[in-house]
């Protein structure tokens, strides 16, 4: 066709264009065919070149078609009948049509540009011109189309940066078997939700690992695709990189929870110094027998080797027997012993006070962790005990075989204490106006069906 025309770059230039272009000679046979229409019907130009194109019409009669020529041969502006055409894989189109009629020394030649409206979506929907792809891979946001067989079709630049994994890798492949490293469970759950439920799910903090080991975060939708007439045509995946926001998340959390253990410090620092304190006065007192004792063991001592000698010092044994009268053996025995039960009672206090500290003060990450919510619980009553044991009594109520379950510890850390804190300075507010005696805060944990706890907080 382009020797006849003297069009050498036509093919060129048309193969940029976004729309199907078939050029058409007097008797209906395909002359011209760009990329975008062998991409839209499925038929390569080489194979379609030089036949009817009457072949992709469904239901139309060669008289209808021949009408319709006759009609653009004397009027170049008459529309284009919306025809069904069919691909060669058989999915039927209707296109929607515009035509240019070329005349002159040659036989009459028409243009048509079609762009496409697919009854039937198949793969098609996921078909693109280089527009499309440019402002796609523009996007900052990550993109997967998956066709109804759950072929990956679409995969924009940013699911390359954001996941690792180049498209060639993963496009025209089965989606579940991509290997992508995040939670495919709850990803697979939410898919087949969205294809029941026909619905858009949203999937917030969506942990990911790529190839190389880096960690994310991302938010992700989950948007099932429908056809005109209801049918099934595939889902897209829409996530928003969320890795560098959860980081600020986290620095301004630490800062929250630190300055919460800061304005509890002197409460904190008043439960420390309290068994510090006990500690110290059953020291003084067990260094003071042990120095006492200590006299009386060497005097003793004197006098054993004096009896050995064959001497017998009576003043050193008048004065031996003057010091154990004036002591109260019994009472020494007895204070040594809760001395050193209370020393311990301290350790262990203090040790579990800067266990808790530490514990609210770790700096965690963006991951979420398994946790025992008695033991964070636990921690966050020893923190705060300075604010609620003037005003109320603590009770708690904790299932001994608590499933562990996957959190983001520092925040629930954070909320524990918030509660538990508020909770005590209203108590403590009714009872400075009179409103109420001494308060009670309670703590329960129970676990649910499918390793789900439930933790409640009653005042």
């Amino acid at each position: 066709m382009n020797e006849v025309y003297g069009f050498s770059d036509l093919q060129a230039i048309l193969d940029q264009t976004r729309e199907a272009v078939i050029g058409l000679s007097a008797d209906g046979k395909v002359l011209l065919w760009n990329q975008s229409a062998q991409k839209l019907y499925g038929y390569p130009a080489d194979e379609i070149c030089g036949k009817p194109w009457l072949t992709l019409i469904l239901g139309a009669k060669h008289d209808k078609w021949h009408r319709f020529f006759d009609a653009v041969a004397g009027n170049p502006a008459v529309a284009v009948p919306d025809l069904n055409r069919m691909t060669q894989s058989g999915i039927v189109v209707r296109v929607k049509s515009r035509c240019l009629l070329l005349s002159g020394n040659h036989p009459i030649f028409m243009m048509l540009f079609e762009s496409n409206d697919f009854l039937r979506g198949d793969f098609s929907v996921w078909n693109g011109d280089r527009e499309t792809e440019h402002l796609l891979n523009s996007m900052s946001t990550l993109l997967i189309g998956i066709d109804a067989d759950d072929v990956v079709r679409r995969w924009n630049a940013a699911a390359e940066r954001i996941l690792g994994l180049p498209g060639e890798s993963v496009l025209g492949k089965n989606f579940f078997q991509t290997e992508i490293r995040w939670h495919w469970p709850e990803i697979v759950r939410r898919i087949m939700e969205g294809k029941e439920e026909r619905t858009t799910s949203f999937w917030e903090d969506v942990d990911y690992m790529t190839p190389s080991g880096q960690k994310g975060v991302l938010n992700l939708f989950v948007n099932p695709i429908q056809g005109k007439n209801g049918q099934h045509l595939g889902y897209l995946l829409v996530g928003m990189e969320r890795t560098a926001a959860r980081q600020v998340e986290q620095q301004l959390m630490n800062a929250r929870k630190l300055e919460a253990v800061g304005q509890l410090a002197a409460g904190v620092a008043h439960e420390i110094n309290t068994p510090i304190q006990y500690i110290g006065d059953n020291i003084r007192f067990m260094s003071t027998a042990v120095h006492q004792t200590r006299e009386r063991l060497s005097l003793a001592g004197e006098l054993a080797m004096g009896v050995i000698r064959g001497e017998v010092p009576r003043e050193k044994a008048r004065e031996l027997l003057q010091m154990l009268n004036n002591t109260n053996w019994n009472f020494v025995r007895e204070e040594i012993n809760t001395a050193l039960e209370e020393s311990l009672t301290g350790l262990e206090r203090v040790t579990k006070i800067v266990s808790a500290m530490r514990a609210f003060s770790h700096v965690g990450g963006t991951a979420k962790s398994r946790q025992n919510l008695n033991k964070v619980l636990d921690n966050a009553v020893t923190v705060t005990r300075n604010e609620w044991k003037y005003a109320a009594d603590l009770e708690r109520d904790f299932e001994e075989e608590l499933p562990h379950i996957d959190c983001y510890i520092d925040e629930l850390n954070q909320v524990f204490l918030n509660i538990i804190v508020n909770a005590a300075q209203a108590i403590a507010d009714k009872k400075d106006r009179g409103e109420s005696a001494r308060g009670k805060i309670t703590l329960l944990t129970r676990s649910l069906p499918e390793n789900w706890v439930e933790v409640e907080i009653r005042d």
